[in-house]
């Protein structure tokens, strides 16, 4: 259920219950007032932008990369097989950490933190910042079961990666 349903609904039942206590025990017309006019108040005071949920997107786990988009600045780009020799692992863990990973040169490796935020239409922010303190911006959504990082280019360039863990 939404924090904004959630919220609404924790209203209404708050105010019920108050009306229900107020004619169970009787209270008088000036007290039973003012439990009344407090509970109205509290009812109709806003449940907050922070209180709706924004989506999220779950990419935790071991991704490999399996195709490239990259514009060669004539407009026109299109996705072809990942050269085995460019091919690098993502590793995204639920705490917050990354570790990405050249297959053919571990030395040229990465690792850091990084978090993601909801932008728009299925889309979501990636910002992931090593250890060296380098922040990287990316756009980041699912294609099927694929994970699509849109960003790190001059030109347009996409890659796609494939969980495999």
């Amino acid at each position: 259920m939404p924090c904004f349903v959630k919220c609404l609904f924790v209203k209404w039942v708050f105010l019920w219950i108050i009306v229900y206590i107020c004619f169970l025990h009787h209270q008088s017309n000036q007290t039973m007032k003012k439990i009344l006019i407090l509970s109205i108040l509290v009812l109709l005071s806003n449940c907050t932008y922070s209180d709706i949920d924004e989506p999220t997107i779950n990419i935790t786990g071991k991704w490999k990369l399996i195709e490239e988009n990259h514009d060669s600045g004539d407009g026109i780009s299109t996705w072809h097989v990942a050269p085995e020799s460019r091919v690098y692992y993502y590793y995204f863990y639920e705490n917050g950490v990354y570790k990405k990973i050249n297959a053919n040169n571990i030395s040229n490796s990465q690792q850091g933190t990084y978090s993601t935020e909801y932008i728009e239409n299925d889309k979501y922010g990636l910002e992931m910042k090593n250890n060296n303190n380098d922040i990287d911006k990316r756009l980041v959504y699912f294609e099927e079961e694929n994970l699509i990082i849109v960003g790190g280019c001059w030109e347009y360039c996409a890659d796609k990666f494939v969980k495999i863990e």
